[in-house]
């Protein structure tokens, strides 16, 4: 559409592929942005949350001693509120200017690199800033304030009996564990003895793992989307109207297989939204066709039906809310024609309508636009074809240049997954000093008992192995569920793909986590083997 005055010509962009590619991807960034930072920040809340929690265990003597010197209970807890706001002043701080200086000029450069367009300048918006740095201190502070009430309300009599402890009913873990080995059942009680920072733990794990996990099956995703090796040609040549005849006489002439295309644009009745309509010779899902489509719903269209069958792809199918078996009406220029959905396609990136090519060129009088050309070997595209041609596009060149681009957003993505191991290896060594410092004591009376530090290891290495599966486990499942959110977020008319749940991809996001909490297991046993088991056994007995 264009508006007309006697000064100026103004064009709407609204129906141009590259701007429609890029307001899509940065309305999926906006929405997307907001999702990877709150995973982020409950991470940290949680991994606060506990180390407080563990801090305060560990004074918990210290905390009784004063309560019975008279210090009341609201001295106590500002004390420990001032730690996540300490915490979140430094980090926010060290945050906010790495992140100025290289994190986000780092970030615009690989922007600039994949759509190819510079930018004007950078600069740190200081609203920006302080939003960060306002919702890294609630983070905190939120995180603190449990821990800290839990200091103030402590009763000096049962601190200073041990009893202060929150622990799951021993005769029930005995019963559950009487039958397994001895170095199992260890591992069992010892796991369970705190459920309520089991579970944190597990689901902080699983939220870590969640951002490297979605972002592989997005990128797995998309490979499939932008992928054209299951496509049988291997040059696209794009003729005059009325020029595939010689195309073909030359393709006969060298030995040459090739179909006849018919691509042509048109949209949905009251509806301004362009599709490509493609006319092929052969609809197939198999290599009997140049380009074999993947029917997902429904089956392959008939020519020459009494009401023209079509193909649809599913992203269509879902903005227009079209469904297989219905009639709708579509438009060809001035041109109309009724079609019935007789299937739907999966994996095009673009909205596309797929017709038998007979069918097609009846509707709006075209015969063919492109030559798909598979070349045999010895046989390649001369300066003749060149001249009867007004394009050609190879195979290998549209393969370089998606793996370009996947290349140059593997950057970002990369980026993101190191983040989401880091968190997850900070997480899990986060509960294995934890676990280790509550267990001190009883680690050394196994030591003096005679315990091998072999048998120790053991029962670290069963321990971090069921953290890593569980918190494996729920990643996987959270990875799903988020993928799927985060790229309804991304699609739009101009840009479309779906989620490729892959058992591999589970597995390997499980495996991932296993390794972590295995990597923890010597750096336990290492502090084990040098602990003073003197000095842990008198702090037994106290």
């Amino acid at each position: 559409m264009c508006i007309r005055d006697s000064s100026f010509i103004a064009y709407d962009r609204s129906g141009v592929a590259s701007v429609e590619f890029l307001r899509a991807d940065a309305e999926g960034a906006s929405k997307s942005y907001p999702i990877v930072t709150g995973m982020i920040a409950m991470v940290a809340g949680i991994t606060i949350f506990l180390s407080l929690q563990r801090l305060i265990q560990s004074q918990a003597r210290e905390i009784a001693i004063l309560r019975t010197l008279g210090i009341p209970k609201s001295a106590i807890m500002p004390g420990f509120i001032l730690a996540p706001i300490a915490i979140g002043l430094i980090g926010s701080s060290i945050g906010i200017i790495l992140g100025a200086a290289f994190g986000g000029p780092a970030m615009v450069s690989i922007y600039e690199d994949i759509i190819g367009i510079p930018a004007i300048g950078f600069h740190t918006d200081a609203s920006l800033i302080m939003q960060n740095f306002v919702i890294a201190m609630g983070v905190v502070i939120i995180a603190g304030i449990k821990p800290a009430l839990d200091a103030s309300r402590m009763q000096p009599l049962e601190i200073l009996r041990g009893q202060h402890e929150v622990r799951l009913s021993s005769r029930g873990i005995q019963r559950l564990t009487s039958r397994l080995p001895t170095t199992v059942g260890l591992t069992i009680r010892s796991s369970m003895r705190k459920p309520m920072r089991l579970i944190f733990t597990f689901f902080a794990v699983g939220l870590s793992m969640l951002i490297f996990g979605t972002m592989s099956l997005m990128m797995d995703s998309m490979g499939e989307v932008f992928g054209v090796d299951g496509q049988n040609w291997d040059a696209q040549v794009n003729v005059p109207f009325g020029g595939e005849d010689a195309v073909i006489g030359w393709a006969e002439e060298n030995g040459v297989d090739h179909e006849s295309m018919l691509v042509f644009p048109g949209n949905a009745e009251g509806d301004t939204r362009q599709f490509l309509a493609y006319g092929l010779d052969v609809i197939s899902t198999g290599d009997d066709a140049m380009l074999p489509l993947n029917l997902l719903e429904g089956s392959l269209p008939v020519a020459g039906a009494t009401i023209t069958q079509v193909l649809v792809d599913e992203g269509t199918m879902m903005f227009l809310e079209w469904e297989v078996g219905q009639t709708q009406t579509v438009m060809f220029g001035p041109f109309s024609l009724d079609v019935e959905i007789a299937g739907v396609t999966r994996g095009e990136l673009s909205r596309t309508v797929y017709f038998h090519r007979s069918d097609l060129s009846d509707a709006i009088g075209l015969e063919a636009t492109t030559v798909l050309l598979s070349l045999p070997e010895g046989v390649e595209l001369d300066e003749q074809i060149g001249e009867m041609s007004i394009g050609i596009t190879q195979k290998q060149d549209m393969l370089d240049s998606f793996d370009s681009l996947l290349e140059k957003q593997q950057g970002i993505f990369n980026a993101i997954l190191g983040l989401g191991v880091i968190i997850a290896i900070a997480v899990l060594f986060n509960t294995l000093l934890m676990n280790l410092s509550e267990r001190d004591s009883e680690l050394a009376t196994l030591r003096v008992l005679g315990a091998p530090i072999s048998r120790i290891r053991s029962m670290m290495l069963g321990e971090h192995i069921a953290i890593g599966l569980i918190g494996g486990v729920l990643a996987a499942v959270f990875t799903i569920v988020m993928a799927q959110y985060m790229i309804s977020s991304f699609v739009q008319w101009a840009f479309f793909f779906t989620l490729q749940p892959d058992i591999m991809a589970a597995l390997e996001l499980i495996l991932v986590v296993v390794v972590i909490s295995v990597m923890c297991t010597p750096y336990g046993t290492w502090r084990v083997s040098r602990m003073d088991l003197v000095e842990k056994v008198k702090d037994l007995s106290q």
